[in-house]
């Protein structure tokens, strides 16, 4: 009874190492090393505002109805912060406030007075 179970376990083991040596071994070389520096990848968001204000809501800081076309459109490349205090610049200058409604100046003024306390700090 003894025998044929060896024998059995024999040919198993036989089989198994038969199956491990028939494989192949590849042997992977090194891959140069390129004294170049790595290019940083930046990935722009998929939606870029076209204002930084809201499309629906700029139109109603005027006077006209309508978003003049020297106001400043949004720039993907700089900070949100930055945007926002580039708006507020051109809705300083006189000639540009004049087109403001009332409301919008309070706003506008309101931005202004927040960003200088926040300088300040």
């Amino acid at each position: 009874m003894k025998k044929p179970i060896l024998f059995c376990l024999f040919l198993v083991a036989f089989s198994i190492t038969q199956n491990i040596s028939a494989q192949k071994i590849e042997v992977l070389e090194s891959p140069e090393y390129k004294r170049e520096r790595p290019v940083k990848v930046e990935v722009l968001p998929s939606y870029v505002p076209l204002y930084v204000i809201s499309v629906k809501e700029l139109p109603s800081y005027f006077i006209s109805g309508k978003i003049p076309e020297s106001f400043p459109k949004y720039d993907p490349s700089i900070k949100k912060g930055a945007n926002k205090k580039i708006a507020i610049e051109w809705c300083i200058v006189p000639s540009n406030r004049a087109l403001l409604t009332e409301d919008a100046k309070t706003r506008v003024d309101a931005k202004l007075d927040e960003l200088k306390a926040k300088s300040n700090k």
